[in-house]
């Protein structure tokens, strides 16, 4: 069988496991809980690169995936290739094949959905095989010219040459993604589609096999594609109405924004949506973000009819945002939902960790076990939250959601709340370090100073009711430490769960590093 054959078949048969293993409910807990114990207690805890200014943290799971990809694709380009010419068709064919991965759907959000896998594991193995594509390209081409004269009258050498530099212009496009990221989106899917276009004409000269990897990468991408915007449109439009309502209210500095969906669906904690609000500004129009669903309200169906997303702005869309708020009520389409969900209702103990905006991650989860709760439809019995403020004035953002949530919980006492305000106390008075407990059965403590989250862990463990998981929605740096902590008791039936959000903001390449803070304070 030819190698390119093989090693297509090989990535089909990755993606369908995948796929597979998402929608299979007949494999044993029991196994997966011995197999996956060994996984990530040497593999995917451990740290293998820490994070940089080049990179964000490997671990070593990840970089065996890595290994692995990079040892099979350059065994590809070696075996059975005899001549140098080979070895250049063989990378020109391989770049084609990469593209049908590439082209899966023009929102990276849907892929990751149909594959099984968070949209950040889906934006690195793009980001790799989008390397591999361009690396292929670059053999072809050297090995072309070293034995060919360049001449862009040429039909064949005038395809290549566009493919060539389409592909060169999404690599240098990729440095723009956080900085520029609506100007990047579009020019990225403009630019992908220029590409398999020109390969197409390319290939299609000198008809070769590798013609087949563009028709099955176009036809991916116009079924998903024809897929996404038909649920965009079923989820947008009913009979006399074709849009969502929006209102939008100012919470200190954060907006937060209610979303009446024309088609109300059940909500799950974890999901986010994408947002498109024309009114918001001359450029909106050409824009969509996405959002956590922080809370629902749902009818007698399970049903949400209203949601709400808590929007922290910074800059472009989230700015002008908040200029809105309080002043009208916009119109608005919603994709979604999307997301990696967690039944994190199978642990008796659950530990909470958001700083920041990232309590919009968290509140959906401890809303959804509190339910599961009260219908006896979960295990849990113990919910810590653990939430870092950088002012006092930030717990404004859920107050009324917490405070529903806590007399829902009154007479179970499920869940406790621990807030930590790192400055900006509402009383001067208030030295750093103090501690104030309040609520019925003291549930909620308010600590001035950084959490020990080494003690935190350490005290939620020797109470655990059960096996216990640790959830995140914060900074890197805590993020990192939290990692460490849940390797370090991981033979005490610990699990760890990045959430999907994580407020991690932009740093430039030559910003200065950041020091770490070592999370030893109050308890």
């Amino acid at each position: 069988m030819d190698p390119i054959t093989i090693y297509g078949i090989a990535a089909g048969g990755i993606a369908l496991m995948a796929f597979l293993y998402t929608t299979s409910s007949h494999i044993s807990r029991w196994i997966q809980d011995r197999t996956f114990f060994y996984v990530f207690k040497y593999l995917i805890y451990p740290i293998f690169i820490q994070r940089n200014r080049l990179f964000t943290p490997f671990s070593r799971w990840r970089a065996l995936l890595i290994m692995i990809y990079w040892s099979g694709t350059v065994a590809c380009n070696l075996v059975g290739v005899a001549t140098i010419s080979q070895a250049g068709k063989r990378a020109g064919a391989l770049a084609a094949l990469h593209l049908v991965p590439l082209l899966f759907t023009n929102r990276p959000s849907f892929t990751a959905d149909l594959l099984g896998i968070s949209v950040q594991s889906y934006l690195k193995m793009h980001s790799t095989l989008g390397l591999m594509t361009f690396l292929q390209s670059l053999i072809h081409i050297v090995i072309f010219l070293t034995r060919n004269t360049f001449r862009i009258g040429d039909p064949l050498q005038f395809y290549g040459f566009l493919g060539a530099v389409a592909i060169a212009s999404l690599m240098l496009l990729s440095t723009l993604r956080i900085p520029l990221f609506e100007f990047f989106q579009k020019t990225h899917y403009a630019l992908a589609i220029l590409t398999a276009y020109v390969i197409w004409r390319h290939l299609s000269i000198k008809p070769a096999v590798a013609r087949i990897y563009i028709i099955v990468a176009g036809s991916i991408f116009c079924l998903t594609t024809i897929a996404r915007y038909s649920r965009l449109v079923v989820r947008n439009v009913v009979w006399r109405q074709l849009y969502a309502t929006t209102k939008l209210v100012g919470v200190q500095d954060i907006v937060r924004v209610q979303v009446t969906p024309v088609r109300p669906w059940k909500i799950r904690a974890g999901q986010y949506v994408y947002i498109w609000m024309p009114g918001v500004s001359f450029g909106s129009p050409f824009q969509s973000h996405p959002f956590m669903i922080s809370w629902w309200e749902h009818d007698i169906r399970g049903r949400g009819t209203n949601i709400y997303l808590l929007v922290k702005p910074a800059s472009g869309f989230t700015r002008k945002l908040l200029r809105h708020a309080g002043t009208c009520d916009l119109k608005a389409w919603v994709d979604g939902p999307y997301g990696e969900l967690h039944d994190i209702g199978d642990y008796g103990s659950v530990v909470m960790f958001a700083n920041g905006i990232g309590i919009a991650t968290q509140v959906p989860y401890i809303k959804e076990l509190l339910n599961g709760f009260q219908e006896y439809k979960v295990r849990t019995k113990s919910i810590l939250l653990v939430w870092q403020l950088d002012k006092e004035s930030d717990e404004d953002w859920v107050q009324d959601w917490m405070t529903q949530l806590l007399s829902e919980d009154k007479g179970s006492y499920v869940l406790r709340i621990a807030l930590y305000v790192l400055r900006n106390f509402n009383d001067e008075q208030i030295s750093y370090g103090r501690k104030e407990q309040y609520g019925d059965h003291e549930r909620i403590k308010k600590l001035y100073g950084r959490p020990d989250l080494e003690k935190i862990i350490k005290s939620e463990i020797d109470a655990k009711r059960g096996r216990l998981v640790i959830t995140t929605s914060t900074e890197c740096n805590m993020q990192a430490q939290i990692q460490r902590l849940a390797h370090k008791y991981l033979d005490k039936d610990v699990k760890l769960i990045h959430l999907a959000f994580q407020p991690q903001g932009y740093r430039g390449f030559w910003a200065p590093k950041p020091p770490e803070v070592k999370y030893e304070g109050v308890v």
